[in-house]
């Protein structure tokens, strides 16, 4: 994380494996109440990654990868 972007890393993924990146402010939500922000696959390594901008007037995020 700096200032500007917050960057999230999923390793042990199959290659080209698709994954979803879900977000929500309230980390208590059912998943279904979880919105999909973005989608990814894994690389040769197994390795994926995404990066956010950081919204300086929210409190809080939170985030979770979802194997599609």
């Amino acid at each position: 994380m700096n200032e500007k972007n917050f960057v999230i890393n999923g390793t042990g993924g199959s290659l080209d494996a698709p994954v979803a990146l879900l977000t929500s402010t309230n980390v208590a939500l059912p998943m279904t109440n979880w919105v999909h922000w973005n989608t990814n696959i894994f690389d040769s390594l197994g390795y994926v990654s995404f990066t956010n901008a950081i919204s300086p007037g929210e409190p809080q995020r939170f985030y979770r990868l979802q194997l599609q």
